[in-house]
C-alpha cells in the first residue's frame, strides 16, 4: 500500500542521511580540521544549506527529491558538522 511505501522511503532517506554523516564525521572532517580551523568551517555549513534551498526555491514545480536535497543536506549539516566542530 502507499502508507508501506512512504515508509519505506523515508525510512531509506534517513538511512541515508546518517551514512552520509558517518562518513563526514570519520572521514572528512578529521581531514579538514588539520588544514582549516573549525571557526572557518562554521562559516560554510549555513552556506551550504542556503545554497540548496535557493536553488529549491528558484525550481517552478520543485520535485521531491530536490525537496529532500535540501532536507538532507540541512540534517547532514546538523548530525554531523554541529557535533563535530
Amino acid at each position: 500500500s502507499d502508507d508501506n511505501v512512504r515508509a519505506a522511503w523515508v525510512g531509506n532517506f534517513y538511512a541515508l542521511i546518517n551514512i552520509i554523516t558517518m562518513g563526514i564525521q570519520f572521514a572528512v572532517l578529521p581531514l579538514l580540521m588539520q588544514v582549516i580551523e573549525p571557526k572557518a568551517l562554521w562559516r560554510f555549513v549555513p552556506l551550504i544549506s542556503l545554497l540548496f534551498t535557493t536553488f529549491q526555491a528558484f525550481q517552478e514545480n520543485p520535485s521531491l527529491y530536490i525537496v529532500s536535497a535540501s532536507l538532507l543536506v540541512m540534517k547532514v549539516m546538523e548530525y554531523s558538522a554541529r557535533r563535530m566542530l
